[in-house]
């Protein structure tokens, strides 16, 4: 069975990690994306904006290699390579809490 033909057009292109990027997630508005990688930066990412650069939302020691949002509780929480989770508020980009 041959494959479909695919069609792919660059949009935007991000910097910023140095790295590699482990997770994406996207809020359900489609407004802000948030990536996660071994150099243990989240960035959020303004997705309509005119910036090609994220905001740093948490900077850990260690690579963060999970990502998922609480959107009904304003919370990003990730996981990084020690089995810590981190929560942080994604109003304040501030972190609420973690659990090691």
């Amino acid at each position: 069975m041959p494959l479909p033909n695919v069609s792919v057009e660059k949009v935007s292109e991000y910097t910023g990690h140095k790295g590699s990027v482990f997770a994406l997630v996207v809020d359900a508005a489609q407004k802000f994306a948030y990536t996660s990688g071994d150099d243990g930066m989240v960035a959020c990412w303004e997705l309509k904006g005119l910036e090609d650069w994220g905001k740093g939302v948490l900077q850990t020691g260690q690579a963060i290699y999970a990502l998922a949002l609480a959107e009904a509780y304003d919370l990003l929480i990730a996981g990084s390579r020690d089995g810590s989770l981190y929560f942080v508020n994604t109003e304040a980009c501030a972190l609420v809490h973690t659990f090691r």
